[in-house]
Protein backbone atom coordinates (compact mmCIF):
# COMPACT_ATOMS: atom_id res chain seq x y z
CA UNK A 1 0.00 0.00 0.00
CA UNK A 2 2.71 2.37 1.13
CA UNK A 3 4.35 1.90 -2.93
CA UNK A 4 1.06 2.83 -4.28
CA UNK A 5 0.42 5.86 -1.81
CA UNK A 6 3.46 7.45 -2.83
CA UNK A 7 4.34 6.62 -6.17
CA UNK A 8 0.47 8.60 -6.78
CA UNK A 9 1.53 11.39 -4.53
CA UNK A 10 -0.53 10.73 -1.97
CA UNK A 11 -0.64 11.25 1.38
CA UNK A 12 -2.93 8.35 3.07
CA UNK A 13 -4.65 5.41 1.78
CA UNK A 14 -7.33 2.80 1.97
CA UNK A 15 -7.32 -0.62 1.59
CA UNK A 16 -10.40 -0.26 -0.60
CA UNK A 17 -8.65 1.72 -2.46
CA UNK A 18 -6.47 -0.75 -4.39
CA UNK A 19 -9.37 -3.42 -4.03
CA UNK A 20 -8.41 -4.82 -0.83
CA UNK A 21 -11.83 -5.28 1.36
CA UNK A 22 -10.13 -5.06 5.03
CA UNK A 23 -10.02 -2.17 6.92
CA UNK A 24 -6.53 -0.90 6.85
CA UNK A 25 -5.62 2.76 6.42
CA UNK A 26 -1.60 4.00 5.96
CA UNK A 27 -0.60 7.84 5.80
CA UNK A 28 2.32 10.04 5.45
CA UNK A 29 2.00 13.24 6.17
CA UNK A 30 5.00 15.07 6.59
CA UNK A 31 7.11 12.85 9.19
CA UNK A 32 4.26 11.35 10.70
CA UNK A 33 3.67 8.32 9.32
CA UNK A 34 1.42 4.78 10.02
CA UNK A 35 -0.62 2.39 9.97
CA UNK A 36 -3.81 1.87 11.32
CA UNK A 37 -6.20 -1.36 11.39
CA UNK A 38 -9.41 -1.35 12.49
CA UNK A 39 -9.64 2.56 13.36
CA UNK A 40 -12.39 4.17 14.60
CA UNK A 41 -11.99 8.10 15.26
CA UNK A 42 -13.58 10.40 17.66
CA UNK A 43 -13.88 13.59 16.07
CA UNK A 44 -13.67 17.08 18.08
CA UNK A 45 -16.26 19.32 17.89
CA UNK A 46 -13.88 22.21 16.67
CA UNK A 47 -14.48 22.14 12.44
CA UNK A 48 -12.86 23.95 9.38
CA UNK A 49 -12.76 23.53 5.84
CA UNK A 50 -9.84 22.48 3.71
CA UNK A 51 -9.51 21.29 0.19
CA UNK A 52 -9.35 17.78 -0.24
CA UNK A 53 -8.30 15.49 -3.69
CA UNK A 54 -8.43 12.19 -3.57
CA UNK A 55 -6.37 9.22 -5.36
CA UNK A 56 -9.97 7.82 -6.37
CA UNK A 57 -10.88 10.75 -8.07
CA UNK A 58 -8.12 12.04 -9.86
CA UNK A 59 -8.03 15.42 -11.05
CA UNK A 60 -11.24 16.97 -8.57
CA UNK A 61 -10.87 18.91 -5.41
CA UNK A 62 -13.73 20.57 -3.21
CA UNK A 63 -13.82 22.14 0.03
CA UNK A 64 -14.56 19.80 2.78
CA UNK A 65 -15.86 20.58 6.18
CA UNK A 66 -14.16 18.17 8.71
CA UNK A 67 -13.21 18.23 12.42
CA UNK A 68 -9.58 19.92 13.50
CA UNK A 69 -9.02 17.38 15.87
CA UNK A 70 -9.38 13.54 16.31
CA UNK A 71 -8.83 10.87 18.54
CA UNK A 72 -7.91 7.74 17.01
CA UNK A 73 -7.49 3.98 18.23
CA UNK A 74 -7.21 0.32 16.17
CA UNK A 75 -4.43 -1.92 15.83
CA UNK A 76 -0.76 -1.73 15.02
CA UNK A 77 0.56 -4.28 12.24
CA UNK A 78 1.73 -6.30 14.95
CA UNK A 79 -1.61 -6.26 16.99
CA UNK A 80 -0.57 -3.91 19.37
CA UNK A 81 -3.68 -0.99 20.79
CA UNK A 82 -2.78 1.82 19.36
CA UNK A 83 -4.34 5.44 20.86
CA UNK A 84 -3.73 8.83 19.87
CA UNK A 85 -4.52 12.46 19.04
CA UNK A 86 -4.39 13.98 15.91
CA UNK A 87 -5.30 17.51 14.51
CA UNK A 88 -4.53 19.60 11.04
CA UNK A 89 -3.72 17.97 8.15
CA UNK A 90 -2.93 14.43 9.91
CA UNK A 91 -6.76 14.90 11.28
CA UNK A 92 -7.76 15.64 7.91
CA UNK A 93 -6.47 12.80 6.57
CA UNK A 94 -7.47 10.24 9.07
CA UNK A 95 -11.54 10.99 8.46
CA UNK A 96 -10.71 10.85 4.95
CA UNK A 97 -9.45 7.56 4.46
CA UNK A 98 -12.02 6.08 7.05
CA UNK A 99 -14.73 7.21 4.88
CA UNK A 100 -13.28 5.28 2.18
CA UNK A 101 -13.90 2.53 4.67
CA UNK A 102 -17.08 3.20 5.21
CA UNK A 103 -17.76 3.87 1.55
CA UNK A 104 -18.01 7.67 1.47
CA UNK A 105 -15.61 9.78 -1.06
CA UNK A 106 -14.64 13.40 -0.14
CA UNK A 107 -16.96 14.87 -3.25
CA UNK A 108 -20.20 13.47 -0.70
CA UNK A 109 -18.77 15.70 1.71
CA UNK A 110 -17.89 18.37 -0.15
CA UNK A 111 -19.49 22.19 0.88
CA UNK A 112 -21.89 22.63 -1.79
CA UNK A 113 -20.73 24.24 -5.46
CA UNK A 114 -16.88 23.65 -4.57
CA UNK A 115 -16.52 20.60 -6.51
CA UNK A 116 -13.70 21.31 -9.19
CA UNK A 117 -11.23 20.17 -11.21
CA UNK A 118 -7.68 20.34 -10.29
CA UNK A 119 -4.36 18.61 -11.40
CA UNK A 120 -3.06 16.89 -8.50
CA UNK A 121 -0.20 19.00 -8.22
CA UNK A 122 -2.29 21.36 -6.97
CA UNK A 123 -3.62 19.34 -4.40
CA UNK A 124 -2.69 16.80 -1.87
CA UNK A 125 -4.03 14.06 -2.99
CA UNK A 126 -5.05 12.00 0.52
Amino acid sequence: MREIMEESGGIGLAAPQIGEHQRIIIWKVGEDEGVLINPELTPGKELEIGVEGCLSVPGMAADVRRALRVRARGLSLDGRALEFAAEGLLARVLQHEVDHLDGILFVERAEPGTLRPAPMTAVTGI
